[in-house]
């Protein structure tokens, strides 16, 4: 898993929820990668870590 791998999947998430969606993640170190974070925050109305 990577930055990039992540980032795809969470995109193919929200384009085919019609709501809001929440996404759990556990503690793997891509999951806090300053990209992932900064992909989440331009994101939030779509797309929520919990």
């Amino acid at each position: 898993m990577n930055t990039k791998i992540l980032i795809d999947f969470m995109k193919r998430l929200i384009r085919d929820a019609k709501r809001k969606v929440f996404l759990i993640l556990d503690n793997l170190k891509v999951h806090h990668a300053k990209v992932v974070k900064a992909w989440l925050a331009e994101h939030r109305d779509e797309i929520e870590p919990r």
